[in-house]
């Protein structure tokens, strides 16, 4: 049903990188620099850096213009990331980053900059919104965050010493509303997904959790991967459980309820085994082109073993039978 197309990127950063695929254009967010770029066939531009939009800028197409959203709160607390002191953190991806960079060379070729931990990263405050003609050159729709820590219902991760509006959030034009989709952080090590919509960009409904099957004692959900198809919503989930890995599709005609389609590669949990060498896997884009639709897939290691790398598989199935499976 789904077919390998073929390897459209091979990855030496692995979990330390982010994909979203639009257009032939490949953005990637790699936070251990704090930087994000482009690449557009063998050519590599860099469009942020020192900048918390490296760590979740999410970019997408609506109506032939490009816009996106990305930005973080709670970035610096007690001088921790991810409950990692500074130094730690600091000297931990200096020697991980410095050893895939030398693997990754013909890819990072002038890319050269070194982890900081005493730079003051900008957009800090929020989700802050872009937009773009070419999805090359972009600027702020608006100066401010259009999500904060305080909008209403907005579960935050604070209390459990981690980043706000952390992952990849999605935002998809469906039907007459924006809907926009933030991981929630709602217990230590148990994510789930919050929602919440607009009519304008600006003024947002009450956060609210997705409506789909979770345990909070068992499940876990990362950010979702948005597809209008046939006047419904189709969201690709990365998931994981003490038992699996995998990708849920699911279905949605509101956004807010979502019905279970099927599970694709699923996976022992990345955790389990002495040298963890266990694969997870998440979508990082998705199109329609004539009757096919395009699956854009990164397979991804969880490993310390630097010559294991991850890759992005383009897959196709026929829209026939993706169609069957609504």
């Amino acid at each position: 049903m789904i077919i390998p197309d073929k390897i459209y990127h091979i990855d030496y950063m692995r979990d330390k990188t982010y994909y979203t695929i639009i257009d032939g254009m490949m953005f990637y967010n790699v936070h251990a620099i704090d930087s994000t770029f482009i690449q557009v066939g063998d050519k590599i531009n860099l469009l942020f850096e020192n900048s918390c939009l490296s760590h979740n800028f999410s970019p997408f197409k609506f109506k032939e213009k490009y816009y996106a959203i990305g930005g973080q709160d709670n970035w610096k607390v007690d001088n921790k990331w991810r409950g990692i002191d500074y130094e730690t953190f600091k000297d931990m991806y200096e020697l991980h980053f410095s050893k895939e960079y030398i693997r990754g060379k013909e890819f990072y070729t002038d890319i050269k900059y070194k982890f900081d931990t005493t730079k003051t990263l900008t957009h800090n405050k929020g989700l802050y919104l872009l937009s773009s003609d070419n999805g090359i050159d972009w600027k702020f729709v608006i100066d401010d965050p259009i999500i904060t820590v305080n909008s209403d219902g907005f579960c935050s991760s604070l209390s459990w010493k981690s980043t706000d509006f952390d992952d990849k959030p999605q935002l998809i034009k469906y039907k007459d509303n924006w809907m926009l989709y933030v991981r929630a952080n709602i217990d230590k090590d148990r994510r789930h997904i919050q929602f919440t919509k607009s009519k304008d960009l600006l003024n947002w409904s009450k956060f609210q959790m997705l409506n789909i099957q979770f345990d909070i004692e068992i499940d876990n959900y990362y950010h979702p991967i948005l597809f209008e198809h046939k006047r419904k919503l189709i969201g690709f989930f990365h998931y994981y459980s003490n038992e699996k890995s995998c990708i849920k599709i699911k279905k949605s005609e509101d956004g807010l309820n979502w019905i279970d389609i099927i599970e694709i590669f699923q996976e022992l949990p990345f955790e389990i085994g002495e040298d963890k060498k266990k694969m997870r896997s998440h979508v990082c884009g998705v199109y329609k082109k004539d009757d096919l639709i395009y699956i854009y897939i990164n397979h991804n290691y969880n490993s310390n073993d630097i010559y294991l790398y991850s890759y992005i598989m383009r897959y196709k199935m026929s829209e026939q039978d993706f169609n069957e499976l609504l």
